[in-house]
């Protein structure tokens, strides 16, 4: 058993020592850089009546108080606030 191991061991290093490197360790890394470039940042703006975080660009509101829905904006408006 303990031969096995040894065996798996040594092909796990022979792999990581001549194989591996040819493998660029930043291709990973580098790739999920370049699809996050894509998203741009939205500014997002909390209902004063669920919480629900919506883009400010889609909100109905003032600088004051902001509604994910105009339905929430009325009902804000009869509830006083």
């Amino acid at each position: 058993m303990l031969d096995v191991i040894l065996f798996v061991v040594l092909l796990i290093y022979v792999y990581r020592r001549w194989l591996a490197p040819s493998i660029p360790k930043s291709v990973g890394r580098h790739a999920r850089r370049e699809q996050h470039r894509g998203i741009e940042s939205v500014d997002t703006v909390k209902c004063a009546q669920c919480g629900v975080y919506v883009p400010r660009n889609e909100a109905t509101g003032n600088g004051d108080a902001w509604y994910c829905c105009p339905e929430h904006a009325r009902e804000a408006r009869h509830d006083g606030r």
